[in-house]
């Protein structure tokens, strides 16, 4: 948009931006599609002039020793975590009381794997052993009926109990949690494809398969029977990905009708016999993410939206290692850190899905506390979004922003303080935009009365619901655009605006 000029004076322009996307790190920031952020952090974009400040975490409970291991299951319609720790002791944790009871001890201390049968028992595997826990009792099953010794990787699959060990996946018989006997059709099959080039990683049951994970390999089992007259059970494997998989088994997650995980090279999806990537806007980030640290997934209702969230360490250039959780929802990928960007204690390192009255909640702890993620509506949240450096339709121009517009809608009774930035190719110049409202009152001789707080500062009003954030700014470049960041909670932006005149070319 235009604005006329008197004759002799530039012409004055104006730039709104609302038609709000996701991150996109693919490309240099001048050169992302219009709509994107360039960086986005504790904003959710939901829509067109909709982009909302996630909510905190809330703290549940500590546990005594660090965890390496978490995940989530349910017995007799009871929503539990359990944690593998570094003593040795797997731990349970009511995902709603936040108490812990110990499940048991001896366990190996980077191993463990866990499993749900029906509502009724976790199933635990590791280097230890093969387990069941029933909430209160648990009973070593490993050995017992041809039940394998111990195991890498469980599932539950077609009414059996499925535990991979190197390239050897066993099976338990129909209705089974410990009869793998082949007598009563429970057995085992050695994958001798060369697909497989290592060793199973991982293993998923979801859309009426059982997904089977190798470092770039993805099998499917299915159509699991007993062969009639027989005591056999066929099923049939067939090998979908030769060339994509993943070594972070904690990190596969079942997404809609899909089965999301992460690689080295991204995030990808299975839809059908299919993979396909879905992460390229984060390919900038990706490179920068420390693989030796847990790649962690779940899936949670956020603002009544369904979202795939993957947990990461993140290597940041400007502000060192710190874990970050890229989430992502109807083609819109954003990033959560539920921490001021200069604390690095109770980062979260691992999440975790709970279904409770079912609405899928995101857990995360960062190896002691645990935390119910997106539960605190009140508490203070950091936040920072980054727009796009913007041409005008030609970087050879110079631009001058003059001035800088936010409208947003504030939670109530809220004091809010945007820091903004005023950005160029070379330079960033400051400013800060507040909500709360000057008004001086004055005695009959003239001179102006002022409230203060116990400590002298004047006291203001604060505006609430839609509101504007606008100030004259200065910068000039060729490109233009804007930081924000503030620490309010609830706050949702409505639009971003900029009016800027052109200049000289070249």
């Amino acid at each position: 948009m235009s604005i006329p000029s008197a004759p002799g004076q530039r012409q004055k322009k104006n730039k709104v931006f609302r038609e709000f996307g996701g991150i996109n790190t693919q490309a240099a920031r001048q050169s992302i599609d219009d709509n994107d952020f360039y960086w986005i952090e504790n904003v959710h974009p939901i829509g067109y002039g909709n982009a909302k400040v996630v909510p905190q975490r809330s703290f549940l409970t500590t546990l005594p020793s660090q965890a390496y291991y978490f995940s989530n299951y349910n017995i007799n319609n009871t929503p539990y975590l359990v944690a593998a720790c570094a003593d040795g002791v797997v731990r349970q944790i009511n995902a709603n009381t936040g108490a812990i009871t110990t499940i048991g001890s001896g366990f190996s201390t980077t191993g463990v794997q866990t499993a749900q049968w029906a509502n009724q028992y976790l199933l635990i595997v590791d280097t230890t052993g093969y387990y069941s826990w029933d909430g209160t009792t648990l009973v070593s099953r490993g050995g017992v009926t041809g039940a394998p010794p111990n195991g890498t990787s469980i599932a539950t699959f077609s009414g059996r109990v499925w535990i991979s060990s190197g390239r050897t996946l066993n099976y338990s018989a129909p209705a089974s949690v410990s009869d793998f006997q082949v007598g009563s059709a429970g057995g085992s099959t050695t994958l001798t494809d060369e697909t497989l080039v290592s060793n199973i990683n991982g293993l998923i049951s979801a859309n009426n398969f059982l997904y089977v994970f190798g470092d770039d390999s993805i099998n499917i089992i299915g159509d699991v029977r007993i062969a009639s007259g027989t005591t056999t059970t066929t099923f049939s494997n067939v090998n979908i990905s030769s060339s994509v998989g993943s070594t972070f088994p904690l990190s596969v997650e079942s997404f809609y009708r899909s089965i999301w995980f992460a690689n080295t090279s991204g995030v990808y999806s299975v839809y059908g016999a299919t993979p396909k990537k879905a992460s390229d806007k984060l390919d900038g980030i990706f490179q920068l993410i420390d693989f030796t640290k847990p790649i962690t997934a779940g899936t949670v209702y956020l603002n009544n939206i369904y979202c795939y969230a993957v947990c990461f360490t993140y290597n940041d250039p400007t502000l060192g290692a710190r874990n970050l959780i890229a989430m992502t929802a109807r083609d819109k990928w954003f990033l959560v850190a539920p921490i001021a960007y200069s604390t690095y204690s109770n980062q979260i390192k691992f999440i975790t899905t709970a279904v409770i009255a079912g609405k899928q909640n995101l857990y995360g702890t960062d190896g002691t506390n645990i935390f119910n993620m997106f539960s605190n509506t009140t508490a203070n949240m950091t936040w920072q979004i980054k727009t796009k450096l913007y041409d005008d339709g030609s970087p050879l121009i110079d631009k001058q922003v003059l001035k800088i517009g936010v409208e947003g809608i504030l939670p109530a009774s809220t004091q809010t303080v945007l820091n903004v930035t005023i950005d160029s190719e070379s330079s960033s110049n400051s400013y800060s935009l507040g909500n709360q409202l000057s008004l001086t009152f004055y005695n009959n001789f003239g001179t102006p009365l002022y409230f203060t707080n116990n400590f002298g500062t004047p006291l203001g009003w604060a505006a609430t619901g839609p509101g504007w954030f606008k100030q004259d700014v200065s910068n000039i470049g060729k490109y233009f655009g804007s930081t924000i960041t503030s620490t309010t909670p609830q706050f949702i932006v409505g639009n971003i605006a900029w009016q800027y005149e052109t200049g000289a070319i070249w």
